[in-house]
């Protein structure tokens, strides 16, 4: 670079100042490209792993509904968990001896909605990040674009490893 010659500023540069930090946030294609690939990746990956746990419990969660018809007079339906607490079912429900059982039934009735909705918010986040991903050079023509969609894929990726926790506690919550 000669004297007079200034560097050129990439417009996608973002200068934060936290917690007494000053953080400079380069972004280029390739940052872009390998931070969407990265949350893809990871969900994934955990998602395939925490599906086969769900799965190889599944039977556990299935017992535990069928042990629930006990809860109530034969013929009469199945006791309904939905919006309700699980203080509030129990104290309906737990009366006795049928505590632990009402316990059980309570979590198996949580474990396929919370697998359904991790599985659903997992893969809009992959299918956001893998729609991007051809995207990513383009993206630096808007760099708030560019922002809005990472910061958007990172925080759907945080609401993930939520929902993953809520799914792991409700399937070692059968034992």
């Amino acid at each position: 670079m000669g004297e007079g010659e200034e560097k050129a500023v990439n417009p996608c540069d973002f200068y934060l100042a936290v917690f007494g930090l000053d953080l400079y946030l380069p972004l280029d294609p390739n940052t872009i490209y390998y931070t969407l690939s990265t949350i893809a990746q990871t969900l994934a990956g955990a998602l395939a792993v925490l599906v086969a746990i769900v799965l190889f419990n599944f039977n556990r969660a299935n017992d535990a509904r069928q042990n629930g018809a006990a809860l109530v007079p034969a013929g009469a339906p199945w006791p309904s968990t939905t919006w309700r607490t699980r203080r509030s079912f129990l104290r309906e429900f737990g009366q006795g001896n049928q505590r632990d059982v009402a316990n059980r039934y309570y979590t198996a009735t949580k474990v396929r909605p919370r697998l359904y909705r991790a599985l659903a918010v997992s893969l809009l986040n992959v299918a956001v990040c893998f729609a991007a991903l051809p995207l990513s050079p383009m993206l630096l023509d808007n760099c708030w674009l560019a922002a809005i969609v990472l910061t958007a894929t990172s925080v759907l990726g945080f609401v993930c490893l939520f929902l993953y926790w809520q799914l792991t506690t409700a399937v070692t919550g059968l034992g």
